[in-house]
C-alpha cells in the first residue's frame, strides 16, 4: 500500500499529517503545529491547553487558514515562530502576521497582528486560550480590565453560565510548587466552560458574549491581540519524557454496556438486500429516524422506517418527533397513523422544530397523546448540544429519559483534539445527572462532525453540488475513525448512558457505502458497497448479551492508547487503541489468562476495497502475565484480545 492509500486508511486524507515541533522555554515545553501551541506545560504539569486564532463567520463557522512564510529559530531553551496565516472563504478574506517567541527565564508570547482584506461578518476575530480540563475544581486569580482581582474556582460540573468575565489575567497554580499566569491583551476576555460542546477546556476568549453578533467588518480593520504566559516554581521539575512506557489497567468499577443502534440514512435511499443483509449483522439495538410531524409525508417516512426495521431483523425504531406550534394536532395525528402501522417503538424523542431544549407542555402533550402505545418510554432534551439542555434544564418529571447530541468538532478539528475531547463525553453524563438524577440518558445522534449549529444565523445559499456537504468528515471511513468511536463508547459507558445513537447506516456518514457509491468519489474515498474500519469495530458488540458489563479502565497515556473492558458473563475483552501515526507499545495489567488476539489495522485484508467484507486479521494466542504484558499497536490500529477458557 503506498503512502497516500496508507494515510487514506489511516485518517482518511492522503497527505501527511501536519508536523509537530517541539519546543523549549527554560522549565517550560510546548508544541507547535500549523500556527497553534498546545501543551504548555512545566513537567508533567500542562499549565494552557492550547492557544489558537480563530475567524468565525456570522454563521459561527470556523475559516480554516492557510499559512505561509513560516520560519523557526530554535534554540536548547528559546525559540522564535513567525508566519502569515490567511483565513479565506466567499466573502471573507483576512490576514494576521503570528509571531511566538520563548525564552530561557520561562515566558512565552505569542503576537498577533492582523488585518481585514474585504469587508464581511464576523462573530469572533482573536485569540483563544484553553486551560485544561483537569483544571476542574482548582483555584485561579482573576485580573480584570478595570485593575480589580477575584479569587475564584474552576467548576467541577459543567457550568451552563461563563464562570469569569472581563479578564486581563489568570493565574493559576497546577500543583503546589508551580504558579503560571496568562496575560491577554488587545481585547476584553471572557471564559467559558468548553466541556458543554464535549470540548476538554476552559476556553478564554475575545468580544465578550454581551455584545451584539455578528458585526460587519470593514476591509481595512486591524486587530492586534498578545497573549504572555510566565510560569515559576519553586522546587526542581522533572522534565516529561515522551517515551515513558504506557499502562494499561482495570479499575474497581463496572457499568452496564449501553444498547447501541444507527440512525437511518438521511440521504434518503432505501437500503440494497446486500447492504442490509451486512447492517443486520450489527444486531442493532434500534435504528434513529426523524419525523417533522408538520409535513405531510411524515407517514411515508415512517412507512420507509418500518421496511428498513424489517429489513434489519426487526430492530426497534427510536423516533425523534419534531413538533411545531400546532403540536397537540400533530401528535393526534401521529398516533392514528401509529395505530394503523404499527411500527416497533424503543422510545419517543419529543423535540420543537423551533426551541433548543423542548419545553415541558410538549412532553406533556406527548404522554397524553401516546400513553399506552406498547409502553413506550417518552422522554425529550435536545437535538444540539449538550450545553442546550446543561442551560435549560427541563421540568424532570415530564420526561421518562433525557436526551442530547453531540460531536467533537465544534470549535476545532484535528485528530489530538479530538482525542482529548473524548474524556469529555463522560463528564456531560455525570453533569446531566447531576440535574436529572435517577433519569436515563440518551446520547445521540454522534457524529464526527457537527449536523448543523443550532446557534447559526439564517442562511439563504443553497448548499454546493460539487464540494462535499460541511457534516462529512473524511475520517469517517478511516482507522482513526473506528478508534475515536471505540473512546466515545467507553467514556460514555463508564459514565453510565443507557443508550447510543452512532452517524448513520450507510453513506460518507455511515458505517459503510452505498452499493451505488457516493456522488463525490474525488472527494470522498470511498468505494462502492465498502465496509468502513467503523462497522467492522461495532459487529464485535452484536452478540455481546443482556447484562454485559463495562469494567473501569486507565491508560498511563490515553492520547497515544487507551481502551475499553467488557465483561460478557465472565469472557472478558479488552480493546486496545493507538490514536497516533507511530507503533505504540502499552503494557496490560489487572488480567492474567490465555487471550486471543485480533487486529484492526493496515494489514486488515479488503479495507479500502469495493464489495468485500473485510475481517478482522487473526494473531496468535498471547498469555498475559499477571505482572503486564507489552502488546505492539500499529498506528492508529485497535487491537481486542479476548479470554479464552482454559
Amino acid at each position: 500500500m503506498n503512502t497516500s492509500s496508507l494515510n487514506t486508511l489511516y485518517y482518511g486524507d492522503p497527505q501527511p499529517l501536519p508536523e509537530e515541533i517541539h519546543l523549549k522555554a527554560g522549565p517550560l515545553s510546548l508544541i507547535y503545529a500549523n500556527g497553534w501551541i498546545r501543551h504548555i506545560r512545566v513537567g508533567q504539569h500542562i499549565i494552557v491547553q492550547q492557544i489558537y486564532a480563530a475567524v468565525r463567520d456570522q454563521s459561527w463557522d470556523t475559516i480554516v487558514p492557510q499559512f505561509e512564510d513560516v520560519s523557526f529559530d530554535i534554540q536548547d531553551d528559546s525559540f522564535e515562530v513567525t508566519f502569515l496565516a490567511r483565513h479565506i472563504r466567499k466573502e471573507i478574506d483576512f490576514s494576521w502576521h503570528g509571531i511566538i517567541t520563548g525564552t530561557a527565564d520561562g515566558k512565552v508570547i505569542f503576537k498577533f497582528d492582523g488585518q481585514a482584506n474585504s469587508a464581511f461578518q464576523r462573530n469572533r476575530i482573536g485569540f483563544c486560550v484553553l486551560h485544561p480540563a483537569s483544571s476542574a475544581g482548582q483555584a485561579a486569580l482573576i485580573e480584570h480590565v478595570d485593575g480589580s482581582t477575584t479569587q475564584a474556582n474552576f467548576p467541577q460540573l459543567i457550568q451552563a453560565q461563563q464562570p469569569f468575565f472581563n479578564i486581563r489575567a489568570i493565574t493559576t497554580h497546577p500543583s503546589e510548587s508551580i504558579q503560571a499566569r496568562v496575560l491577554m491583551e488587545g481585547d476584553i476576555f471572557e471564559m467559558e466552560d468548553q466541556r458543554n460542546w464535549t470540548d476538554a477546556s476552559f476556553k478564554t476568549y475575545c468580544t465578550p458574549s454581551a455584545l451584539p453578533k455578528p458585526i460587519i467588518v470593514e476591509a481595512g480593520t486591524r486587530v492586534w491581540q498578545r497573549i504572555s504566559i510566565t510560569a515559576s516554581t519553586s522546587s526542581a521539575v522533572e522534565d516529561q519524557s515522551r517515551d515513558a512506557a504506557i499502562q494499561f489497567q482495570a479499575t474497581d468499577k463496572k457499568s452496564a454496556l449501553p444498547e447501541i443502534g444507527l440512525a437511518s440514512a438521511s440521504h434518503g435511499q432505501p437500503l440494497s438486500d446486500r447492504e442490509a443483509a451486512l447492517l443486520s449483522k450489527l444486531n442493532l439495538g434500534h435504528l434513529r429516524i426523524n419525523l417533522y410531524l408538520q409535513t405531510d409525508n411524515f407517514r411515508e417516512k415512517l412507512q420507509a422506517a418500518i421496511h428498513q426495521s424489517q429489513q434489519l431483523q426487526g430492530v426497534p425504531l427510536e423516533i425523534a418527533l419534531f413538533l411545531s406550534e400546532n403540536g397537540d394536532q400533530e401528535l393526534r395525528d401521529l398516533r392514528l397513523v401509529a395505530d394503523d402501522l404499527q411500527p416497533s417503538v424503543i422510545r419517543w424523542i419529543i423535540l420543537h422544530e423551533s426551541e433548543l431544549s423542548a419545553p415541558p407542555k410538549w412532553v406533556r402533550l406527548a404522554h397524553q397523546h401516546l400513553e399506552g402505545y406498547a409502553d413506550v418510554p417518552i422522554g425529550s432534551g435536545t437535538d444540539g448540544y449538550f450545553t442546550e439542555l446543561n442551560t435549560n434544564h427541563p421540568t424532570i418529571d415530564e420526561a421518562d429519559f433525557l436526551s442530547y447530541s453531540l460531536n467533537p468538532q465544534v470549535h476545532a478539528f484535528d485528530n489530538m483534539t479530538m482525542v482529548e475531547n473524548l474524556p469529555i463525553q463522560g463528564i456531560t453524563i455525570k453533569t446531566a445527572q447531576s440535574f436529572a438524577p435517577q433519569k436515563h440518558l440518551i446520547v445521540g445522534p454522534i457524529t464526527l462532525k457537527k449536523r448543523y449549529e443550532p446557534a447559526a444565523a439564517k442562511s439563504e445559499s443553497a448548499p454546493s453540488t460539487d464540494e462535499l456537504p460541511a457534516q462529512v468528515d473524511n475520517r469517517q471511513i478511516s482507522l482513526f475513525g473506528a478508534g475515536w468511536t471505540l473512546g466515545s463508547i467507553k467514556y460514555l459507558a463508564e459514565a453510565g448512558a443507557q443508550s447510543l445513537t452512532y452517524y448513520e447506516t450507510t453513506g460518507w456518514l455511515g458505517v459503510i457505502e452505498q452499493d451505488q457509491g457516493n456522488p463525490l468519489p474525488d472527494k470522498f474515498p470511498s468505494q462502492p458497497g465498502m465496509v468502513y474500519p467503523i462497522y467492522l469495530l461495532l459487529e464485535t458488540f452484536a452478540n455481546y448479551h443482556q447484562g454485559t458489563q463495562v469494567i473501569g479502565s486507565i491508560s498511563s497515556s490515553p492520547l497515544k492508547v487507551d481502551g475499553l473492558i467488557i465483561d460478557d458473563s465472565g469472557a472478558i475483552r479488552i480493546y486496545l487503541v493507538n490514536f497516533t501515526d507511530q507503533p505504540q507499545t502499552v503494557t496490560v495489567q489487572s488480567f492474567a489468562g490465555n487471550y486471543q488476539l485480533q487486529r484492526l489495522d493496515e494489514n486488515t485484508t479488503g479495507l479500502l476495497k469495493a464489495m468485500e467484507k473485510p475481517t478482522w486479521t487473526n494473531a496468535s494466542m498471547v498469555k498475559l502475565e499477571t505482572n503486564g504484558t507489552a502488546i505492539e499497536l500499529k498506528p492508529f490500529s485497535v487491537a481486542l484480545l479476548k479470554s479464552v477458557a482454559e
